[in-house]
């Protein structure tokens, strides 16, 4: 039916129309007319608006007189449901405006059908292991809103949850930086302090994603929690080590970037390391193919002269830009002179590769058994081991 504009009343304490949407609108309608008419209500004698805001301020720009309605009743709470169930099949809308009113929609539901409150006690019907229907019949909140918006009911789920536990100040900024729902979908599974600190990351500009930003943030902390200690006085006859590589390539999730605090080749030149020497000494160090130049040159600076190298072939390994690095070099260089004095093995070293940068334990044995009795130590070390001095952060 016709009803004058001037006699509906709109909802105050509801969302503010959009002025670009309002504009867009009354072009679509003064091309084509209205294609769905406002929903309202009457209330003490006045027309009140239930669905409809942006078509009804898009009439009065148009300077219309009378629009199309429809006229329902119903309590508070049920002309509301109406209302945030129109808005929840509108497109345009950004999820986290949908996520507002699936969660306020979930309010309303639950007062309305209490039944149904956190899936419905004990009920008997179950889809994929999840109730959908409680004892009174009455759809679940998830199950009737999947139903009413074409969503799956996962989705029903994820939307609650954003809603729920991304923090009000990031809210804003995912919709300024355009941040996909699929992130904040993770920006909602970490804590309040986390969320936080994401947040002024991506606000400074420094990171465009919610995974950038929780990166650059474990790094820093890994940078500021990482207390250099000071190297032994003692002097080894056999020294090995895994340096703490630092590559260009730090945009993908299993990089040593965000991994470890890594170091530039031109520091780890300045460390001392040579001091830790015998005068005849044997050092064996890992180098990543990448970065064997730069490894050859460590060692160097490090006053040993190489020799030969092992070869390492990983078990499992799919990364790499040019072929996938199924191996790995421990290369052997020495100071004086530091012939073997055990036993010689074979230059291939076999070992599963479970753990980022996580040398096979094997390579202990070898060292041990080329150069047995002697002082060992090891650098950058992650774990003790008995016989052995051990040095680096994560010991």
């Amino acid at each position: 039916m016709l009803i004058k504009v001037s006699e509906i009343k709109e909802n105050t304490g509801r969302r503010e129309a959009e002025t670009y949407k309002v504009k867009e609108l009354a072009e679509s309608i003064e091309q084509i007319g209205l294609i769905n008419p406002i929903t309202v209500t009457e209330f003490n004698n006045q027309y009140m608006l239930v669905a409809g805001l942006h078509r009804l301020e898009a009439y009065k720009l148009l300077n219309r007189k009378e629009i199309e309605a429809n006229v329902i009743k119903g309590t508070e709470l049920e002309l509301e449901l109406v209302e945030i169930d129109e808005n929840l099949i509108r497109n345009e809308l950004h999820y986290i405006d949908l996520d507002d009113l699936t969660i306020r929609r979930k309010v309303i539901y639950e007062k309305m059908h209490p039944e149904t409150k956190d899936g419905g006690d004990r009920g008997n019907q179950y889809t994929g292991g999840r109730r959908t229907l409680c004892p009174s019949g009455k759809p679940t909140f998830s199950k009737d809103t999947a139903t009413k918006t074409g969503e799956s009911e996962r989705n029903v789920r994820r939307s609650i949850q954003r809603a729920r536990e991304i923090i009000p100040e990031a809210k804003p900024i995912l919709k300024e930086k355009e941040i996909t729902k699929t992130e904040a979908t993770e920006l909602a599974r970490k804590t309040p302090e986390e969320q936080k600190k994401i947040i002024d990351v991506l606000k400074e500009g420094k990171a465009s994603s919610i995974n950038q930003a929780y990166k650059s943030i474990r790094r820093e902390e890994r940078k500021k929690s990482m207390q250099v200690k000071p190297l032994p006085v003692d002097k080894y006859h056999v020294i090995y080590c895994d340096p703490p590589w630092q590559y260009s390539n730090d945009g993908f999730a299993m990089s040593a970037e965000n991994q470890y605090p890594t170091v530039p080749t031109e520091k780890l030149k300045k460390m001392e390391i040579g001091k830790l020497a015998n005068e005849n000494a044997v050092m064996f160090m890992w180098a990543t193919n990448p970065l064997l130049k730069d490894a050859l040159e460590l060692m160097e600076a490090w006053g040993f002269e190489y020799k030969t190298n092992f070869v390492w072939t990983k078990e499992r390994h799919t990364a790499g830009f040019y072929v996938f690095g199924q191996h790995e070099l421990l290369l052997i260089g020495v100071k004086g002179s530091m012939l073997p004095i055990g036993e010689k093995t074979k230059s291939i070293i076999t070992g599963a590769n479970n753990v980022h940068s996580k040398k096979p334990e094997t390579t202990y044995s070898i060292i041990e058994k080329m150069y047995p009795k002697l002082k060992y130590i090891e650098l950058f070390a992650r774990n003790k081991r008995e016989g052995w001095e051990s040095w680096g952060n994560e010991v």
